[in-house]
Parts: C-alpha cells; sequence; structure tokens
C-alpha cells in the first residue's frame, strides 16, 4: 500500500521525524527492550493522537492433562533457565509503566 510506511528499527533508534506515526506496533517483544528509552522514542515519535500497540502470546492452554504438563515444564524443570523479562508476559505488562494515559484496552486471551 502506497500510504503505509514499514520501518525496522532498534527499539531505542528514533529514526522517524518527531510527531510523524500514527502507529507504532510491538509484538511479542516489548519485554526485551530498554523500556524507559523505547518509551521516550514512542513520545517523540507518535503524532499527538498517535497509537502505541503491544501485544504478546502467553502460554497457550489445551486441556487440562496437557496443561499439567507444560505447566510443569515451564515453571518447575525450566524455571532457572528463563531471564526474568519474559514473566513480564504472564503478569500482562501490568508491572510497566506505559507513558502516556490508560491504555485503551485490556489484555485478554484468545481461545
Amino acid at each position: 500500500m502506497s500510504n503505509i510506511d514499514y520501518r525496522v528499527a532498534l527499539p531505542q533508534e528514533a529514526i522517524l521525524d518527531p510527531a510523524s506515526a500514527d502507529l507504532i506496533c510491538v509484538s511479542q517483544a516489548l519485554y526485551w527492550f530498554e523500556i524507559e528509552r523505547f518509551f521516550q522514542v514512542v513520545n517523540a515519535t507518535l503524532k499527538p493522537s498517535g497509537v502505541l500497540a503491544v501485544w504478546s502470546y502467553g502460554i497457550r492452554t489445551n486441556d487440562e492433562k496437557v496443561d499439567k504438563i507444560i505447566g510443569e515444564l515451564y515453571r518447575q524443570f525450566l524455571a532457572g533457565y528463563w531471564s526474568q523479562e519474559p514473566f513480564l508476559i504472564e503478569q500482562a505488562y501490568k508491572t510497566i509503566e506505559f507513558p502516556n494515559e490508560k491504555p485503551l484496552a485490556q489484555v485478554s486471551r484468545c481461545p
């Protein structure tokens, strides 16, 4: 589409003109960013009516037996191998202080 400009950059790099973006999207990655610096870039780059859209997926639920096995693998067996950042997803990013007003939507699970 001619009215969409796709860019890829490190999250702490301001590669767009100030107040030039309508939408900034982050999928399954916010917890790896230097969050404070990223939000500085977002605030400088978004238009006043612009939107920061952040989403991720959690642990998939299947059925009770499978969920129990995956839960044990994830929370017990592999617990010492995870860095702390991915656990921000389990907290639905609620522990991150977003730079502007309240989020427009709540975190929800897809069936």
